[in-house]
């Protein structure tokens, strides 16, 4: 969510027993942003939903990291990368 990308939010998502990638979104700032069920080994499994604002990755951003030659990636109204 660099400024050179132009995204509104991010998202991220793992089974609820999945820890290891719950703990890091969390760990990035994302706040938790509903549940949703997937099929895990043929069986269903709730899956976690984390989201993260631009609002609320700006207060978290590193200044040790610098992207160059990037240019704003092309967006929905919603924030999600547009489709040709």
């Amino acid at each position: 969510m660099s400024d050179g990308f132009g995204v509104r939010e991010a998202s991220s998502d793992a089974f609820f027993d999945n820890h290891p990638p719950n703990r890091v979104s969390h760990a990035l700032g994302y706040v938790p942003n509903g549940v949703t069920w997937d099929t895990r080994r043929g069986e269903p499994a709730e899956v976690k939903q984390w989201r993260l604002t631009r609002e609320q990755w700006i207060k978290r951003r590193r200044d040790d990291i610098e992207l160059v030659d990037v240019g704003d990636c092309p967006t929905s109204p919603r924030g999600w990368p547009a489709t040709s």
